[in-house]
């Protein structure tokens, strides 16, 4: 995975000698704050042939300007006007309120929750059934399968997880989605990041939905689900190095200890699919067109 989900080198704008590019966000970006792109400028990808105004486009540095610029204008009123005629501002809307429906960036690709379930359920099925299969020869070929899946699983639960952390950097976040997917990715390291990664994300959701206007249109995570999520996996983790210790493959339901190690486990799972089906739900409220 790449540290941002923004294509490179696929961004085109019109200025008045024609066709420039492409190029790359941050060039884009360098440009506007050189002045070669003003906020009414035509702006448009490779992959989407819809052109937008520069300001239109998240991340663009416009919206702060723009933020100023009607700030100055309120301030600029007379007092007695708007005492003496007050003006009727239902109809009117400003940068302060954000973008209609909410904001919206092209560049990020949306999440399929739907996926996650079913390899998560791919591989829990087919490795019941190469463990009480009776027919050897086919016990590989599902162990395989199941392996496949699961792996396929713990992938898009990363790739999810860093299009999160992307999305959040768009408005000022400094950790990359790289960082995140990484750090995640290390057995046993993980069970301690996850509070940080996972637990930390959540936080940070809910904080630029109660103060950034483009979030305030979405709905907040539940962050008890993502906090319970975390302390699952350090407590999972705990049992399997309990058991490689021990050198114990195989679980005894008749003991106490396995049954809880058990019950660990499957509520690590569940928590983790409710927290991640947070996550998808967030990039793709960011990820979908508004109107």
């Amino acid at each position: 995975m790449q540290a941002s989900n923004i294509d490179t080198r696929r961004w085109f704008y019109q200025d008045t000698s024609g066709k420039q590019g492409p190029i790359d966000f941050r060039e884009l970006h360098a440009r506007i704050l050189q002045g070669s792109i003003s906020a009414e400028t035509e702006i448009w990808k490779h992959d989407d042939p819809e052109k937008r105004s520069a300001k239109e486009i998240a991340g663009l540095p416009f919206p702060k300007e723009a933020d100023s610029q009607a700030h100055s204008e309120r301030q600029v009123d007379p007092p007695r006007s708007r005492r003496t005629m007050p003006r009727d501002r239902s109809h009117q809307r400003s940068i302060l309120d954000g973008p209609p429906g909410g904001l919206y960036l092209p560049h990020l690709k949306s999440a399929s929750f739907s996926l996650l379930l079913l390899l998560l359920l791919s591989c829990i099925a087919c490795s019941y059934l190469a463990v009480n299969t009776a027919q050897s020869d086919f016990k590989i070929p599902i162990f395989c399968f199941a392996a496949f899946s699961g792996l396929g699983f713990i992938t898009f639960s990363l790739i999810y997880l860093g299009r999160a952390w992307d999305m959040l950097k768009t408005v000022g976040s400094k950790k990359s989605g790289t960082h995140a997917a990484t750090m995640m990715a290390i057995p046993l390291y993980n069970a301690l990041a996850g509070f940080s990664l996972v637990f930390g994300w959540s936080g940070l959701w809910n904080y630029q939905i109660k103060h950034h206007p483009g979030f305030s249109t979405s709905r907040k995570v539940f962050r008890p689900v993502f906090f319970l999520f975390c302390l699952g996996l350090l407590a999972s983790q705990s049992f399997f190095v309990y058991y490689f210790i021990i050198k114990k493959w195989r679980l005894n339901l008749d003991l106490l200890i396995d049954q809880i190690a058990l019950t660990t486990w499957g509520a690590t799972l569940l928590l983790g699919l409710a927290s991640w089906a947070g996550i998808c739900r967030t990039i793709n409220f960011l990820a979908k067109k508004k109107s």
